[in-house]
């Protein structure tokens, strides 16, 4: 079920509405797909949100080029890209979805150009290529790939689990994170062909389990967030090459943290200057500054006040962290300190089945 928040219903018209994308886990009585909401970037209070389309466990949810256009992912059996686009009467409608040989997707990501769309495959360890077109239109899949391995996790690593994939900032690289062999995957992109290449390999401690990275502007620096170790790595890369090389690894969690604990989601602020990751089993946020020399010092670990907090996104004024509570059913706006990059008292919360993935528009990972 959606409500909105009481802070919402007293600001029903927000003096700036930001839009961003939440992506669920559905179920009967719960949420039914994708939804659409916005956040006013001067109050951090939320609209009402929207429904995309009747969706099974869209799990994540990137924007297009513009606001017209959606690309989402369900994670069920089978690996499926779904686009969406507003029709002349303002509604949101399908345009078409494409299949690759797959199963368990999790996770997509649309070309800066909008040219191209990737998707993961966390079950089986894929990863498919599809075109874009100026529609919005999925093409047929171009490229697949089946990645093979294992960690030392027996658990959770015993093959290949694609779990994420990022365009560089040149468009020139698909990024992959294997979580099951420990693995980031650099793809090159043959946009002519509309074809990828043989990745080139980075491999990170054994039993680590990368599962999502971000990059800064430059495409010189990555940041993964590894889910089984609750940490964060920072590479440096070289654009033209796309080789990478560890400069450290820090913690995700305070010491005297004995419980259980995966990372989830990692984020950049839209200037660069600091990095968010989350926690689920000690709900919290870690907070770090990042250096001109790509290098990460904390700056502390915040409590996210919801419960297995998984998506969350930075406001593209750079002002808040909106972090959605999965096992809380519902989802904040965390106000940030733009000096310290600190996070404060969540400012609004509106209740959400099962939110997953929240994506504003100039993310587009």
């Amino acid at each position: 079920m959606w409500t909105l928040p009481l802070a919402a219903v007293m600001t029903m018209t927000p003096s700036r509405p930001e839009p961003f994308l939440i992506g669920t886990y559905t179920s009967p009585g719960g949420s039914e797909g994708a939804y659409t909401c916005t956040i006013d970037s001067e109050t951090g209070q939320f609209g009402a949100a929207s429904l995309i389309g009747i969706a099974s466990s869209p799990s994540f949810a990137v924007w297009g080029p513009k606001l017209d256009t959606v690309f989402v992912i369900e994670e069920v059996h089978g690996a499926r890209i779904t686009s969406y686009g507003i029709n002349e009467g303002g509604h949101w409608k399908e345009i078409n979805a494409e299949s690759w040989n797959g199963n368990g997707p999790c996770h997509l990501a649309l070309s800066h150009s909008g040219q191209f769309v990737a998707g993961a495959g966390y079950s089986d360890g894929t990863l498919g290529f599809f075109g874009v077109g100026a529609d919005g239109m999925v093409s047929p899949v171009l490229s697949e790939f089946k990645n093979t391995g294992k960690g030392p996790d027996a658990g959770r690593q015993e093959g290949s689990h694609m779990h994420f994939t990022a365009f560089t900032p040149d468009d020139r690289f698909v990024l992959a994170c294997d979580l099951g062999t420990d693995e980031v995957l650099s793809f090159p992109v043959d946009a002519k062909a509309g074809k990828l290449g043989e990745p080139l390999r980075q491999k990170l401690a054994p039993g680590v389990g990368p599962r999502h990275l971000v990059t800064d502007k430059s495409g010189q620096h990555v940041y993964v967030n590894n889910e089984l170790a609750n940490s964060v790595t920072a590479l440096r890369r070289d654009p033209k090459t796309g080789a990478m090389e560890s400069l450290q690894t820090l913690t995700t969690l305070p010491p005297d943290f004995k419980g259980h604990n995966t990372t989830a989601e990692i984020v950049l602020d839209p200037q660069g200057k600091f990095l968010y990751v989350s926690n689920r089993g000690h709900d919290s946020v870690a907070a770090y500054t990042v250096g001109g020399d790509g290098l990460l010092t904390p700056i502390g670990i915040f409590d996210s006040q919801i419960k297995e907090p998984r998506g969350m996104d930075v406001d593209p004024n750079g002002r808040w962290l909106v972090v959605a509570g999965q096992n809380s059913d519902d989802i904040v706006s965390l106000p940030i300190d733009p000096k310290s990059g600190r996070l404060g008292p969540a400012r609004a919360r509106m209740k959400a089945s099962k939110p997953v993935c929240i994506t504003f528009q100039h993310r587009r990972p």
